[in-house]
């Protein structure tokens, strides 16, 4: 049938070619899709959060809502390896069962800690106790593989530029970088009505006050925080 002329000649990379060619095809075409992305929204004058769950929008307290961070350890022939998550829960507006309606994935409980700790802080203090987001700020090549290879080179870290070098052709390391700046920077378009009016200011005589227990939380941790910090 000519199969060893046909595998010799470009049978073989015609074959690759339709493996690779829907893989191809995916990847570009999630490269154009919208990013899944939350559609969470935290409004900390009304002490509401915002939440689109299976096609409805439930407007939760924020004191309803309960954060959890699973750590889960996996030890092998080659040492541990230590998963962790952070979800988010609420209760159902009609069963008032709590379902999980963000889940993001880090590396320690520590990483799922720090998460619920940004969240907290806006809520309970205001923006300006948020560290500054880490991807809006990164631009793709100064801050991304690309730059720190170059960096790298600059400061005679020889070995180090070419393992950068070598993640960004083998590995394609530094499209990472551009998924990371141009989808997940994306923000969530709102356009209900409804969303944008309870998104609007309030003032200030209106803004909803945490309830006594809580408030009495807030100041023990607080006078907790000032006396290590006098320590």
């Amino acid at each position: 049938m000519g199969w060893e002329n046909f595998s010799k000649g470009g049978g073989l990379v015609i074959i690759s070619l339709i493996v690779c060619f829907p893989i191809i095809l995916g990847s570009i075409y999630a490269l154009f899709k919208s990013a899944p992305l939350p559609r969470i929204r935290f409004n900390r004058q009304r002490r509401e959060v915002y939440i689109r769950y299976k096609k409805q929008d439930w407007f939760i307290p924020w004191e309803k809502i309960k954060a959890e961070t699973k750590e889960i350890n996996t030890y092998g022939r080659h040492g541990v390896i230590t998963q962790a998550i952070f979800n988010l829960y609420a209760p159902h507006p009609k069963t008032k069962q709590y379902v999980a309606v963000f889940s993001s994935n880090c590396a320690f409980a520590e990483g799922g800690f720090a998460q619920w700790e940004c969240i907290r802080s806006f809520m309970e203090i205001g923006a300006e106790d948020c560290p500054e987001p880490s991807i809006g700020n990164k631009h793709p090549i100064k801050d991304g593989r690309i730059g720190r290879m170059i960096m790298e080179w600059k400061e005679g870290d020889l070995i180090g530029a070419i393992c950068s070098l070598g993640s960004i052709v083998l590995l394609g390391e530094f499209l990472v970088d551009f998924y990371d700046s141009w989808k997940l920077n994306e923000i969530p378009d709102f356009k209900d009505e409804t969303i944008l009016a309870w998104s609007m200011p309030l003032p200030k005589e209106k803004w909803t006050q945490p309830s006594p227990r809580l408030q009495k939380e807030i100041t023990e941790r607080q006078q907790w925080l000032d006396q290590q910090k006098a320590n």
